[in-house]
């Protein structure tokens, strides 16, 4: 079933080999490790040093003594007791792009009963139920550590949700796909950045602030449902502020107002700030002379045909002043203004000549002229 899901993507091989067999890891991008027994003991060890991505099913043939002590991810405390676990979608799992195939109407799969615990971060993919009880145990969870990838399968005769999915579906390509997308997260040796942001370096205080990001998950699609924040923080006053990025299109982005001049820091992450990226910009003095540096040859142009002008450069200086004393509707214009003022608002003058008048008849009457 494994090998036909799997090579239903015409650009991967299946290779079946037994844990016994001599081959060469480097052939291969990934190893599936079916119900392991102590017969698997090197394979774990070649498999360790080779640093390979693994992918565990276990069932009833499983020896969970041997893996509980070969691989330092998961332990179960199984009991000799078998027992069937239907599976319940996590709808919160955010490893990869992933849809509900109705699982909780495909058959049971059967492993030993017993808790398991994890060691290290894991995200759980499916959900161990029993009868009607929904548990928070994993039936399907992967994990990231080290620089490895791993996937466990809790349970054997996984063929059967294939078979449940062909039924509902009328085809193979729903279950086929789901299992190879959990095959190219785990056949995937690349560590591309999830988390790209996008900013200027310098902005004026007049105008907003936009910083778009892009958010990826492990098997590198573009993921819409991320919720991503910044921080950004003043260098000089330490003062914070915290903004959601919003979806527009295929790109997150958020606009920041009013900030005032100066040097600012800033962290984008997700919500579960498994991924953060930092930045910095600055916020210039808005200076309208400074904005622009050279004329606006285009835009000059335009104004001159809308309005039936010319353009002059520098370098035709003669060539405007002749155009200009040419041009009619340029002619000199005189103007003349004429301001009368009556003698009698000239009291100063008026006072002046009566003085003068009263002068000289004293004079006359004085020698006798009168």
């Amino acid at each position: 079933m494994l090998k036909r899901a799997i090579e239903s993507n015409k650009q991967r091989k299946v290779i079946l080999k037994r844990p016994t067999d001599n081959f060469d890891l480097s052939d291969y991008q990934l190893a599936i490790l079916y119900q392991p027994t102590p017969k698997f003991k090197t394979i774990f060890l070649k498999l360790k040093e080779a640093n390979k991505n693994i992918f565990i099913y276990t069932g009833s043939k499983t020896d969970w003594n041997f893996l509980n002590n070969n691989q330092d991810y998961f332990t179960k405390k199984a009991i000799n007791k078998t027992e069937e676990y239907t599976a319940n979608y996590n709808a919160g799992y955010t490893t990869f792009i992933t849809e509900d195939l109705g699982f909780s109407n495909f058959s049971p799969v059967t492993d030993f009963f017993g808790d398991v615990h994890f060691k290290v971060p894991f995200e759980t993919l499916l959900y161990q139920q029993i009868g009607n009880y929904k548990s928070k145990e994993p039936l399907v969870a992967t994990l990231e550590y080290n620089n490895r990838r791993v996937a466990v399968f809790l349970g054997e005769n996984s063929w059967r949700w294939r078979m449940s999915s062909k039924i509902e579906k009328k085809t193979f390509q729903s279950y086929d796909a789901f299992l190879n997308k959990l095959i190219q997260y785990l056949a995937s040796n690349k560590h591309a950045k999830m988390l790209e942001v996008e900013n200027k370096n310098y902005y004026y205080a007049n105008e907003q602030i936009k910083i778009t990001a892009q958010y990826y998950n492990a098997n590198y699609e573009f993921d819409s449902k991320a919720k991503l924040w910044i921080i950004v923080t003043n260098k000089a006053t330490k003062q914070q502020i915290k903004y959601p990025f919003a979806l527009q299109n295929n790109t997150f982005g958020v606009n920041i107002a009013n900030l005032k001049s100066g040097d600012y820091s800033f962290s984008v992450s997700d919500e579960s700030k498994k991924k953060t990226i930092k930045g910095s910009f600055t916020v210039l003095d808005y200076a309208i002379e400074q904005q622009f540096v050279a004329a606006n040859k285009k835009g000059l142009l335009a104004l001159a045909n809308q309005n039936k002008g010319l353009v002059f450069y520098p370098n035709q200086t003669k060539k405007l002043i002749k155009t200009l004393l040419q041009n009619k509707a340029y002619v000199t214009i005189q103007k003349t203004k004429e301001k009368i003022t009556p003698l009698i608002d000239w009291k100063w003058l008026l006072g002046v000549i009566a003085l003068l008048l009263s002068i000289e008849w004293f004079v006359r009457k004085y020698k006798g002229y009168l």
